[in-house]
């Protein structure tokens, strides 16, 4: 059985724990979120297992306050073996 996916929304600022670096969701694919610093800079590929949402506190350190967090994006979107993506977990 192959653990499911979590996916974020574009937009949402995350830590890459692997890196120790803040970035915003560019987009997903089937092994990576691409990531991009902020204020701009190159795009990078991260491991789904190695983040997680930044907290307000992160955000602020990095300049994105208010910004990347709709409410609706704090809960990750869980995607099953079957490919259907359900809300749930915990942020």
């Amino acid at each position: 059985m192959t653990a499911a996916l979590i996916t974020y929304r574009e937009g949402v600022w995350l830590v890459d724990t692997h890196l120790g670096r803040v970035g915003q969701v560019m987009g997903n694919d089937d092994h990576h979120v691409q990531l991009r610093p902020p204020g701009s800079g190159l795009v990078w590929d991260a491991d789904p297992e190695g983040l997680r949402l930044a907290t307000a506190d992160e955000r602020k350190q990095v300049g994105a306050e208010g910004q990347g967090h709709p409410a609706d994006a704090r809960t990750p979107f869980v995607v099953g073996q079957d490919g259907i993506t359900v809300r749930g977990g915990h942020p």
